[in-house]
């Protein structure tokens, strides 16, 4: 079969690049897909090039704890390294569909209703925001109230959680254990930010584009002047990333109990589960299930790379059909937010 044209390949790339670049954790690739990696553009290992990050500021603070009262307004309560909360709150305490604005997840939630806050994020029934330890095992939840945590017997642990509107909740509750130590984990685990988007472009070994920016829309803009370029018939539509400044993923965080946050520039955000594929190789993968790893729910995997203090997430899609090789994917270096 002859090789085919550069326009013909451009829009049976587009089309299929369509479905997959929504930010990490965001991508359309199923885990039947041959999803490769690499900080330097797809296909290769993850790791660490000896970068050395400092121990977050409450890494001896960061724990899960798992309500076991059915009763319970609240499924878990989870406190960050870098000093983040997250709630994950039952049906009693979320908003009404007839007074929440309905909002579209990116990806990794299908649809949720959207209440916004000036005190935290109260996206479907995700409570999120900063906390500062007050005591010994008090903390103030920003936006929320306090949380006060009194170690039982085990991994078993009572929680006393006071509203600002006055509400109060004396719960118990199971701590989370850590999936897997090591040093990649621990640099993986805290608050980043993104920094740079990239996106790339294969065709039978020959690259057909490699760009990078500091924002989706900078790096949209090169895309489709690259597609004018190759194809006058181009047109926005042909869009290889859906976000835009507006609404693109800011920040990620990840915790040694296996969660996962994104939250978005328009205040939306997103919590899932992860684990590592092969932690050697930094292949990680992640679940759509945001309680616990769920392999029925397994939505994708990519490759991580700590590069001069960065993280770097890569996750790529490749294919052959008839005998040439399609390869596309994106790049995404965070830096940590401290």
């Amino acid at each position: 079969m002859k090789k085919e044209t550069i326009t013909s390949m451009l829009h049976k790339g587009m089309y299929m690049a369509c479905a997959m670049f929504a930010a990490f954790a965001m991508a359309a690739c199923s885990d039947d897909d041959e999803n490769t990696g690499g900080g330097n553009g797809g296909g290769g290992n993850g790791g660490t090039d000896g970068s050395k990050f400092e121990t977050p500021k409450y890494e001896a603070e960061a724990a899960k704890f798992t309500i076991d009262d059915s009763n319970s307004p609240f499924s878990y309560v989870e406190l960050t390294a870098a000093g983040n909360y997250i709630i994950y709150t039952n049906e009693s305490l979320a908003p009404s569909a007839t007074t929440a604005e309905q909002g579209e997840r990116k990806s990794i939630m299908a649809k949720a209703k959207l209440v916004p806050d000036t005190r935290y994020i109260h996206f479907s029934n995700i409570l999120t925001g900063s906390y500062t330890k007050t005591s010994d095992n008090t903390y103030a939840l920003d936006g929320f109230g306090t949380l006060t945590v009194s170690q039982e017997e085990g991994s078993s642990y009572s929680l006393d959680m006071a509203r600002n509107g006055g509400e109060t909740y004396s719960l118990s509750g199971n701590r989370a254990g850590t999936p897997t130590e090591g040093e990649m984990t621990s640099n993986l685990c805290r608050t980043w930010k993104i920094t740079q988007w990239r996106a790339y472009l294969r065709y039978d070994h020959e690259t057909m584009y490699d760009f990078s920016a500091p924002t989706v829309d900078e790096l949209n803009a090169k895309i489709r002047e690259w597609g004018q370029e190759v194809d006058p018939d181009y047109t926005d539509d042909d869009y290889l990333i859906e976000f835009n400044n507006g609404n693109a993923p800011q920040e990620l965080i990840f915790t040694k109990s296996g969660t996962y946050m994104v939250t978005y520039a328009d205040s939306k955000l997103a919590v899932s589960t992860w684990r590592w594929a092969n932690q050697t190789k930094g292949l990680l993968e992640y679940s759509w299930n945001p309680f616990s790893f769920d392999p029925e729910e397994l939505y994708g995997r990519a490759t991580i790379t700590f590069r001069n203090n960065k993280l770097e997430i890569n996750e790529g899609y490749s294919d052959e059909e008839d005998g040439y090789l399609f390869e596309q994917g994106t790049t995404y270096t965070l830096e940590e937010v401290k």
